[in-house]
């Protein structure tokens, strides 16, 4: 059984002048009582915890420079700017350390840990438009760094090959992506462009398929069921959802859209693309409260624990709110089953009220 990841994330960015980063942990602990309940908890709406740790960008000669959060094994952070400068920051030791410079900036990037989880893979989802007139590769500005006896090492890696058709502001940007082969390979979906694998032992790209991934975002392999989770890219089946799993009540009347970024259980590497062997609906509010969502986020937490984190803005206030809500899947009956023998438990949530038009990480 995997470990328990402790803390989720919440970075979130201060209007100007001041342009500062503070970040905030979100205990995870709480939300899986133990023994777990019969059924999960009304939730709580609650104030934001005070920041753990705030980072504040250096001002380049355009203005103050931006900054880009990410996930570095366990429950630690990475903070870079847009130097290429950065920090990590553990928030269970509760101490900083400085690490290499990337060399080039990151902004809305993806990363992912892959040599059990010392060394980090970081790019953009936006690839550099090439000035080449006839491009042969999109350059998301991959870089690890890798973990060595005296340190950290930033090793900068190559552009992923592909064919352009056409200007397209769009074309080619990374839609989803995961760990697969074992822990060896990054699997990138990029827009109109199908799915790419990067070896990280040989350092080459590759196309795998036309196929898409099929979730938004980041997708984590589960070891105790062996698939992969993540939340559905596009709307899912009424039919092939558990429609009692909502959030504040079973009599809460679904609205168009609102089954969008289910939780889904994949066999990324079944023949010849991947399968989705079951989905389950999560976090629904009452249709009175006049919520929309804004994003989701799907957070793992080890031994099949999830913590799912979506964003709303109202209609009534000026106010966006951010739900956390910890699921649990466990196994049920056989894998042959339509459901694939798998069945998500909702555990408590909590409710946070955020500034309206805030930049926000979920991590």
């Amino acid at each position: 059984m995997s470990s328990f990841r402790r803390f989720v994330h919440l970075v979130l960015r201060d209007n100007p002048p001041v342009k500062e980063y503070s970040l905030r942990n979100i205990d995870m602990l709480r939300f899986f009582p133990t023994p777990a309940s019969a059924g999960p908890p009304p939730p709580s709406t609650n104030n934001l915890p005070p920041p753990a740790i705030s980072f504040c960008p250096p001002w380049l000669p355009r203005g103050v420079g931006g900054m880009d959060f990410m996930l570095f094994g366990g429950d630690k952070v990475l903070a870079t700017d847009q130097t290429g400068s950065s920090l990590l920051y553990d928030p269970v030791g509760n101490n900083v350390r400085a690490m290499p410079t990337f060399t080039t900036s990151k902004c809305r990037s993806i990363s992912l840990t892959v040599g059990g989880g010392s060394d980090l893979y970081a790019m953009n989802t936006i690839p550099s438009w090439p000035c080449d007139p006839v491009p042969c590769a999109h350059d998301h500005n991959l870089e690890a760094l890798v973990s060595q006896k005296e340190g950290f090492l930033c090793r900068p890696l190559p552009p992923t090959p592909c064919e352009f058709r056409e200007f397209d502001p769009g074309h080619g940007i990374i839609r989803s992506y995961t760990v697969a082969g074992g822990g060896s390979s990054i699997w990138i979906t990029k827009e109109g462009m199908g799915t790419y694998s990067f070896d990280t032992s040989s350092g080459l790209w590759s196309q795998i398929g036309d196929w898409a991934l099929p979730f938004s975002g980041r997708g984590e392999y589960v070891p105790e069921h062996k698939l992969w989770f993540g939340l559905t890219s596009t709307s899912g089946s009424r039919e092939a959802c558990d429609a009692t799993n909502l959030l504040y009540s079973e009599d809460v009347e679904a609205q168009p859209g609102d089954n969008t970024n289910l939780l889904c259980a994949v066999d990324v590497e079944a023949q010849p693309g991947p399968v989705v062997r079951a989905t389950w609906e999560h976090v629904v509010p009452p249709k009175d409260l006049g919520w929309s969502p804004v994003d989701s986020y799907l957070i793992y937490l080890g031994s099949a624990r999830f913590c799912i984190s979506r964003i709303f803005e109202s209609t009534k206030a000026p106010h966006q709110y951010v739900v956390f809500t910890g699921v649990e899947v466990e196994r049920c009956g056989d894998d042959q089953q339509e459901d694939g023998g798998l069945r998500m438990v909702k555990h408590s949530s909590e409710v946070y009220v955020l500034p309206s038009d805030m930049i926000y990480w979920v991590i």
